[in-house]
């Protein structure tokens, strides 16, 4: 039986950064996660956060990706039938901001990853970081909004991802050994997770939207875990 955000109560919403919160509920999710893939036989290494050199490391990173684009797919397919944004397409993308967020702490960063590449002025520092992750990613993405379809804005967030992806080299069919680009990986996750947010804002979610989406999705994997779905 598929259990969705209706399904389940929902929990009172964390009070302070909303980004901050998102990853420490994640953090609370890979827990019990990492023991169910562990126990199935498909987590690649235990490690927290990854080594991004070693390729067991890069084959987590990898699945997590896939991960995330999967969602995406699932979002537009949800808009396949539909003249306006469906409701369910934007639960979808809440599942994959779930990935996104572990995908993130697995490679050692942490919600504060945002505001440090992306210095703001001295009168902002006290805005909440998810805010001000909307906010700049309005002004980056400015001109584009109206004119990319939901589509577009899908294929630039799997752009960003892939090629910090690409920065992975080691492979596993490949016998040497290389060091990943750290600063172009980085750069690269922060591109997407810009662009993740420009795709939000095209799908009409603002901040705080998205913050009750993300944690009304993870009372469902909360009540999956409980029930061994």
């Amino acid at each position: 039986m598929m259990v969705n955000i209706h399904d389940v109560e929902k929990s009172d919403l964390p009070e302070g950064d909303k980004l901050e919160a998102m990853f420490d509920r994640q953090r609370e999710l890979m827990e019990k996660y990492h023991e169910i893939e562990k126990s199935n036989g498909l987590l690649q290494t235990e490690d927290i956060p990854v080594n991004i050199n070693d390729a067991f490391g890069q084959a987590r990173l990898k699945d997590f990706a896939w991960r995330i684009t999967e969602e995406l797919g699932e979002a537009m397919e949800a808009m396949d039938k539909h003249s306006e944004i469906p409701e369910h397409a934007k639960e979808e993308i809440a599942d994959a901001l779930h990935f996104l967020i572990e995908f993130t702490i697995l490679t050692g960063e942490t919600s504060r990853f945002i505001s440090f590449c992306t210095p703001r002025p001295e009168t902002e520092d006290t805005v909440d970081n998810l805010d001000y992750l909307f906010s700049i990613s309005a002004i980056k993405h400015e001109d584009c909004f109206g004119v990319y379809s939901i589509g577009e804005w899908v294929a630039l967030v799997v752009r960003y991802l892939s090629q910090a992806c690409n920065c992975l080299k080691n492979k596993p069919w490949k016998q040497s050994h290389m060091l990943t680009d750290a600063q172009v990986f980085y750069q690269n996750l922060l591109k997407t997770w810009v662009s993740f947010i420009a795709l939000c804002l095209a799908l009409e979610m603002g901040s705080e939207k998205l913050f009750a989406l993300y944690f009304g999705k993870s009372d469902v994997n909360k009540f999956r875990q409980r029930s061994n779905y």
